[in-house]
């Protein structure tokens, strides 16, 4: 499947892009650098596009605290 893993601040604006290639089913672990970003509330989206058309998508919240 293709898969997107982007990081937003909640004005909806793109503060990193995490991943965005092809997978194979499985689990996985991604490393975000947030040295230069501020604490605050962040929203991460996964979109995950199977051969099949469907499409997976997930929205969470983050809080970033230092």
């Amino acid at each position: 499947a293709f898969v997107l893993l982007k990081v937003y601040n909640l004005l909806g604006k793109e503060i990193a892009n995490i991943f965005e290639n092809s997978l194979t089913a499985g689990k996985y672990d991604f490393h975000f650098e947030a040295s230069n970003i501020e604490s605050g509330t962040y929203l991460y989206r996964l979109v995950a596009k199977g051969i099949d058309g469907k499409e997976f998508v997930q929205t969470k919240k983050m809080i970033l605290v230092r």
